[in-house]
């Protein structure tokens, strides 16, 4: 819950979805971005697909929609636990 509900998150999600916009007007250069960033990696077809058709879709304005993107990446096992 914390990591959905907090106010630190909420701050990290804005800062991350500003990076995420300033990368290209793209939504999959956008996708691309933010795993490099966050994973350090490449997003596999279906991760990118997934995030384009999202950043894509009529939810709310550009920016709310980057955000939730962003808090979903960053709120992820992946991002938290490191192997």
């Amino acid at each position: 819950l914390f990591m959905m509900n907090s106010k630190f998150m909420d701050e990290c999600a804005e800062h991350m979805a500003h990076r995420i916009k300033d990368s290209g007007p793209l939504p999959s250069r956008r996708v691309t971005f933010a795993y490099a960033t966050l994973y350090q990696r490449k997003p596999d077809t279906f991760e990118q697909n997934a995030g384009v058709q999202y950043l894509n879709s009529g939810a709310g304005d550009e920016f709310s929609r980057l955000k939730s993107y962003a808090r979903t990446l960053l709120s992820s096992e992946e991002f938290r636990y490191v192997e």
